[in-house]
């Protein structure tokens, strides 16, 4: 009976070390597979909080009548500074920009605060000037974002 058996498990373990390496390579492959995936969710999440801290910021902006909070020109220098790593230049860029103009416009609310009455005439045209630029052109830069807020390759 052993005669026979033992030709079978020669061939058994014949095929069974390419067998196992086909299984190794294939869960290789399917672990490289979901981090990539992971690491393009992980991005997403980090580039659409840094969108959603600026489109907010630029919304609370104009509701607010030109008025800014110190924790929302925080958030946004916070976020500011971490685009350097998610993004490409042109984000950058508009983000460090739109950055400076917050804490410009922080700086005139705490001179308006501090002083208990209005701005000089040329200080309060820099501020509309810097409102007007979040209203417009901020507005319009934002559409910078969605190629870099895809979850799929292209």
């Amino acid at each position: 009976m052993l005669e026979y058996i033992r030709p079978w498990a020669h061939f058994a373990t014949l095929i069974g070390i390419p067998v196992a390496l086909f299984i190794a390579i294939g869960n290789a492959i399917w672990q490289s597979h979901l981090q990539r995936v992971r690491l393009r969710h992980d991005l997403f999440d980090k580039r659409f909080e840094i969108y959603c801290t600026l489109r907010d910021f630029i919304h609370k902006l104009l509701m607010s009548n030109g008025s800014v909070e110190t924790a929302d020109v925080q958030a946004l220098a916070k976020h500011a500074a971490a685009a350097e790593f998610l993004f490409g230049p042109p984000i950058v860029t508009f983000m460090e920009e739109a950055c400076h103009k917050a804490l410009a416009l922080e700086v005139w609310a705490e001179m308006g605060r501090k002083r208990g009455q209005e701005l000089p005439e040329s200080e309060k045209k820099k501020r509309q000037d810097t409102v007007a630029w979040f209203s417009t052109e901020a507005t319009a830069r934002l559409k910078l974002f969605p190629n870099d807020l895809t979850l799929h390759r292209r």
